[in-house]
This record gives structure tokens, sequence and C-alpha cells, in this order.
């Protein structure tokens, strides 16, 4: 969908299973502790899925200080950044290192 101006929103959500985005014709503003849902997360990582388009994304420094839900926190790190005026959300796995004697 579309939204015509100025938008921050208390939840984002990144269902993996779904191609489309929203656009933001306006400022989109992240805030501090912003929460974001993870669904539908792939196998294979590294994922990496589009969340939304806009004329300008405000508070991309607050980025790392997201709050993420949805996955094993253990297993997976998500993290949001900006490209192009689009913000993405990307799912690692967190490296396991296996050491044999």
């Amino acid at each position: 969908g579309t939204v015509n101006g100025d938008i921050s929103v208390r939840e984002l959500a990144a269902d993996f299973l779904k191609k489309e985005f929203f656009t933001v014709n306006g400022v989109f503003t992240l805030s501090d502790g912003q929460k974001i849902t993870i669904k539908n997360l792939p196998q294979e990582l590294p994922a990496e899925m589009k969340l939304l388009q806009a004329t300008a994304i405000e508070g991309a420094q607050l980025r790392r200080n997201i709050v993420v839900a949805g996955v094993d926190d253990g297993k997976v790190k998500v993290k949001l950044f900006v490209r192009d005026g689009a913000l993405y959300a990307r799912a690692n796995a967190y490296n396991m290192v296996i050491v044999v004697r």
C-alpha cells in the first residue's frame, strides 16, 4: 500500500513470504527501541527483505536499538538498514564454532 504524509509506527512486521512492501510519500521515522516482528523466516540465512520505500527515512541511527520478536535470539540476529531510500531487514544466523579435539 501507499501512505501519503509523514509517519512513524510502533511496530513493523517483516513477513518473508510476502514480497510486497509499502511506500511512504513523505518521511518515515524510526523510533528508539523500534519493534520489529519477524514472520516466516526462511531456513537458509542470510535473508533480506525490503520493508518500505520512503521519500526520506529519519532516525536511521536508532536502528541498532531495535527490539526483535518472532525469532530465537540465540540463533538469529536481525538488523535494519537503509539503502537507496528503502528500509530493509536482514536476518543472519549467529556463527557457530565447533571445536574437534
